[in-house]
C-alpha cells in the first residue's frame, strides 16, 4: 500500500480517507500504519462487502508493481474511492448474468431480481449472487474488479507492456 499512497492522494473507504499524510508520519513497516489502515477498513459495518473492499484494495496496492515505467502517472493528485471500483465490478457481473440470461427486462437479471444501475439484492446495494462468487477464476471477483478498472482509473489506451499479475 506504501507505493500505491506515493502515488496517490489516497483511498477514499465509506468516508474515511487513507492518505499520503501516513506515509509521511509512518514507516511502512510501523504497527501504528497498519492500525490505522485496519481501523478505516473495519469501519465497513457488512463482513461481505468489507471482503469486497479488502479485494479491491489489494488490486490496487499492485498497481505500481504493473507499472513500473509510470505510465499511470494520471494517478497523482487524486483520491481513489475504493468502493466505487466495487461498484462498478458489481455493475460489470450483472451485465454478464444479463448477457447470460434469455428474454426479459433489458435492465432486470431474472435470477436474482438486481437492476443494473440500481439497487442490488444484497447488501450495501450488490447483487448477492457476486458475493457469493469466488475472488480466483475467469469470473471471480477479482476478475471483475480487474475490468472495472477502466471506470475507476485514467489506463492507457495502448497496453503494451502493461503487465496484470491478477488472474
Amino acid at each position: 500500500m506504501w507505493r500505491l499512497l506515493e502515488r496517490v492522494d489516497g483511498l477514499n473507504i465509506r468516508g474515511h480517507i487513507i492518505g499520503q499524510h501516513l506515509t509521511r508520519e509512518m514507516t511502512a513497516g510501523e504497527p501504528k500504519f497498519a492500525l490505522q489502515v485496519e481501523s478505516i477498513i473495519t469501519s465497513v459495518p457488512v463482513p461481505e462487502y468489507r471482503q469486497l473492499v479488502v479485494e479491491a484494495l489489494s488490486l490496487l496496492v499492485r498497481l505500481p508493481d504493473m507499472d513500473p515505467d509510470g505510465r499511470l502517472a494520471g494517478l497523482q493528485g487524486r483520491v481513489l474511492p475504493v468502493e466505487q471500483l466495487v461498484h462498478s465490478a458489481n455493475r460489470i457481473f450483472l451485465e454478464d448474468l444479463l448477457a447470460a440470461s434469455s428474454g426479459g427486462d433489458s435492465g432486470l437479471v431474472a435470477s436474482c431480481g438486481c437492476r443494473i444501475g440500481g439497487d442490488g439484492c444484497g447488501a450495501c446495494g450488490l447483487c448477492g449472487r457476486f458475493y457469493d462468487t469466488a475472488p480466483s477464476g475467469r469470473f471471480g471477483t477479482l476478475a471483475y474488479l480487474v475490468r472495472a478498472l477502466p471506470d475507476l482509473l485514467p489506463l492507457p489506451a495502448d497496453s503494451d507492456g502493461l503487465e496484470c499479475p491478477v488472474q
